[in-house]
């Protein structure tokens, strides 16, 4: 099983990337983060309270996505 570590650093690679197939990589790593952490489909305080650099990693993916 991967690591936060392991999925932050495949962020950096994926970043890296050239659009729009960097924003589709982005995308399938965010599904595979909530497939494999169980992240709730609807914003759960007590969720995110508990896994903050989860999250934290989940919303810098996110917003890092471009949708032009």
């Amino acid at each position: 099983m991967k690591t936060l570590t392991d999925y932050r650093n495949i962020y950096y690679e994926i970043d890296k990337l050239k659009e729009p197939k960097r924003t589709l990589k982005l995308s399938e790593l965010m599904t595979e983060l909530e497939q494999v952490y169980n992240i709730p489909m609807l914003n759960n305080k007590v969720f995110n309270e508990n896994n903050k650099a989860l999250i934290t990693l989940y919303q810098e993916i996110s917003t890092s996505r471009k949708f032009d």
